[in-house]
Formats: structure tokens, C-alpha cells, sequence
């Protein structure tokens, strides 16, 4: 199942998910506290905040995230997995969602997702930003920076995919002085 969500202020999250063609959707509370240490395979050097939808580059920049970073090899090797053939056609849980001016696209089915991308739009003229690949609020990659302007849109695809995840997780993706922080949690 991946399930999208999106923080709309600090202490609410509105959730919808996908099983099997039907949508739900409610909200629940958001954890205020950040986390006490930076975990394994974050690529940011302190914990971050629990909300970081508003932040500028050089906010990111006080947390050690700029752009073209990338996670150590052995926390984001690209897996492949085998899959017993089916009689039926199996089609991959796929999101594609916005929150405000950023977008999320992620394939893949159950824990192993086939594809995650970003995408956002510029609303400030002479704008720079990166894109911010975030897994359970530590980030875990960024993009290379793009410049532009109203009308313009970057778009980027995460490389090292597939991947199985060991265990549920939220992957979320946000640019640098761009509202928006669109969510697909993964399970």
C-alpha cells in the first residue's frame, strides 16, 4: 500500500490511502519533538525539526544539506528482487501528489518502491532550489539545483532504484524556499 500525505499546518498531517482502488482519508496528530540523534543513512548533520516545510536554503544549509548529496552505498544500494510470476496481471501501488507547489511521484509495490521523483514549480523570479528526498523526516538525498523563474519546472528522478525497505516508511520531498511537502508513506 503507499499512502500520500501532506502536512498542512505544524501539528496536523491529512492522510488519504490507496488499497485496492479505495481511497480514505483523516488526519492524525504530528510528533512536535524532534528526533534525539540524526539516524543511520541520513545524510543531514543534526536532528531535524519536525517541520521543515518552510525552510529556505540556507536553513537546510545550517543542517548540513545542500545539493547533490547522496546517502552512503550500503544504506541506499539499489536492490533487485525476485518475483514469483503470477497467472494475473499485478499492477505496482502508484502515487503522484501535490502539496502546494511541490509534487511526489513514487511506483512500486508494497515495501519495494520502483521509482521516486520530485517536481516544483517556481513561483519567484531568479529562484534556486534542490530538490530534498526526506525518508521518515531525516533526509536521505538531494538533487542538483535548479534556477528559474514563474512558468518554470524542475523535475528530477532519484537514482538507486529499486529498493526494498525493511520496514514501513514516509518518504517525503520538499525545495529549498518553495512551499510544499508532499508525503507517500510506503508499507
Amino acid at each position: 500500500m503507499i499512502r500520500v500525505s501532506a502536512r498542512l499546518t505544524g501539528n496536523i498531517l491529512l492522510t488519504a490511502a490507496v488499497v485496492f482502488g479505495a481511497s480514505i482519508a483523516g488526519t492524525v496528530p504530528v510528533a512536535e519533538a524532534a528526533a534525539s540523534s540524526v539516524p543511520a543513512g541520513a545524510i543531514n548533520t543534526r536532528p531535524l525539526p519536525t517541520d521543515t516545510s518552510t525552510f529556505t536554503v540556507s536553513d537546510w544549509a545550517k543542517y548540513g544539506v545542500h545539493p547533490d548529496m547522496s546517502g552512503p552505498n550500503t544504506y541506499y544500494q539499489a536492490q533487485i528482487v525476485a518475483v514469483k510470476p503470477s497467472s494475473g496481471s499485478v499492477v505496482p501501488d502508484t502515487h503522484n501528489g501535490c502539496n502546494q507547489n511541490v509534487c511526489i511521484f513514487v511506483e512500486g509495490n508494497g515495501l519495494e518502491v520502483s521509482s521516486w521523483g520530485t517536481s516544483a514549480y517556481f513561483p519567484q523570479a531568479n529562484q534556486c532550489s534542490y530538490p530534498v528526498f526526506l525518508n521518515n523526516n531525516s533526509v536521505v538525498y538531494t538533487g542538483p539545483e535548479y534556477c528559474g523563474g514563474p512558468g518554470n519546472t524542475g523535475i528530477y528522478n532519484r537514482p538507486g532504484f529499486p529498493y526494498m525497505y525493511p520496514s514501513p516508511v514516509n518518504l517525503c520531498n520538499e525545495w529549498p524556499g518553495i512551499n510544499g511537502e508532499p508525503c507517500a508513506y510506503v508499507s
